[in-house]
């Protein structure tokens, strides 16, 4: 941030500072997004890979009895 000689900040300092803002929101964003459908592929692999497991019948037991 520079000062202009009257003390303010000039105006194209503040279109320089408001587009580097807006580039980082859109990378953040894009970043966001991306782990999202990281998440949902993780997610849709596991739901085919391994099938839900079934309940164990009653009177099933660790021991095997």
């Amino acid at each position: 941030m520079s000062l202009a000689s009257n003390g303010s900040r000039s105006s194209t300092d503040d279109s320089n500072e408001c587009e580097a803002s807006k580039t980082a929101i859109a990378l953040y964003q894009a970043r966001e997004e991306e782990i999202e459908r990281r998440k949902m592929e993780v997610r849709e692999r596991l739901s085919l890979s391994s099938p839900v497991p079934k309940k164990k019948p009653d009177g099933w037991h660790k021991s095997g009895r």
